[in-house]
C-alpha cells in the first residue's frame, strides 16, 4: 500500500524526464499457478545520481501504451527522486 501511495504522489507532482529502460519480461511470481506478471525496469540520473523504478503489469500487452521500449518517461518526485512512476498518457 505504501508503494502505491508513493506513485500517486510521483504522478501528481511529478516531473517527466526520459529514462532508459534496462529490463522488460518476466517478474517474480506472485501466485503459484499462472504465468508470471510483465515488469519493467528502468533508471533515470537526477544531478547526478541514478535512480531506478520498476512497474508489473499481469500481461505483456498491457505495456502497448509505451511508444517505446528503450526510453520511456516517468514522472520523479522532485524532493525524493527515488519516488518515481512510469508516466501513462
Amino acid at each position: 500500500m505504501r508503494t502505491n501511495h508513493r506513485e500517486s504522489r510521483a504522478a501528481r507532482v511529478g516531473i517527466p524526464i526520459l529514462a532508459r529502460v534496462t529490463y522488460f519480461g518476466d517478474g517474480r511470481p506472485v501466485r503459484k499457478k499462472g504465468p508470471p506478471p510483465t515488469e519493467l525496469r528502468w533508471s533515470f540520473i537526477v544531478h547526478g545520481e541514478r535512480y531506478e523504478g520498476r512497474f508489473s503489469l499481469d500481461h505483456a500487452s498491457e505495456f502497448d501504451f509505451l511508444p517505446s521500449r528503450d526510453v520511456i518517461v516517468v514522472l520523479y518526485d522532485p524532493a525524493a527522486p527515488a519516488i518515481n512512476t512510469v508516466y501513462v498518457p
